[in-house]
């Protein structure tokens, strides 16, 4: 099986779901699955999911994940991934080994900041980061190439990021940003 179009409205995730090695493809949306962690108050997504290494696309929707265990990180074919209403309050760390990934939507979720890995990902072309109320910085994509479009509308950021040479669009509407220190640092190899 390489497709599995929707997991809806379910409360358990089988592990034998980690068995399908070939799935490319996968979402999840308005399910209450039941946490895998030791603490009952984290929702973390199962580490089997480093057992789908051909996954190249993930969806959750509307499903509470609070975290996302280490071996997320593994998926070496991940290009898209999109988690939203989810109350994610933490990447891993070691996000920035997601080295394939180039479009990342993390809406309407819980986080105050990201990894400093994040400015690894040299294949982002995307990265949408709205309605993230407690999200204070941005300044983790700090010296990103090849990143062409930013958007981080309504959060309570209080300053751009800067040296982003190859950014074309930056949205950030409704944040709490004072001055434009470093504006000048941005997308300036689209000047040409």
């Amino acid at each position: 099986m390489k497709f599995i179009e929707y997991i809806v409205n379910e409360t358990v995730l089988p592990f034998t779901f980690f068995c399908l090695k070939h799935l490319t493809y996968f979402g999840i949306f308005n399910s209450h699955i039941i946490p895998y962690s030791v603490n009952d108050a984290d929702y973390q997504f199962p580490s089997e999911i480093e057992h789908l290494a051909s996954l190249s696309s993930i969806v959750i929707m509307d499903t509470k994940i609070t975290q996302l265990p280490e071996e997320f990180t593994k998926l070496k074919h991940l290009w898209s991934l999109e988690i939203h209403h989810s109350g994610l309050i933490k990447l891993p760390e070691t996000f920035g080994n997601l080295t394939s990934l180039e479009f990342l939507r993390l809406n309407n979720n819980s986080f105050v900041s990201l990894p400093k890995t994040i400015s690894n990902i040299e294949t982002f072309n995307m990265v949408i980061l709205d309605d993230n109320l407690q999200l204070r910085s941005l300044q983790s994509f700090n010296g990103i190439r090849n990143l062409r479009h930013l958007y981080a509308r309504n959060c309570i950021i209080d300053r751009i990021p800067y040296n982003m040479p190859d950014l074309y669009y930056l949205l950030l509407s409704k944040n709490n940003i004072s001055n434009l220190y470093g504006i000048e640092t941005l997308g300036y190899s689209t000047n040409e």
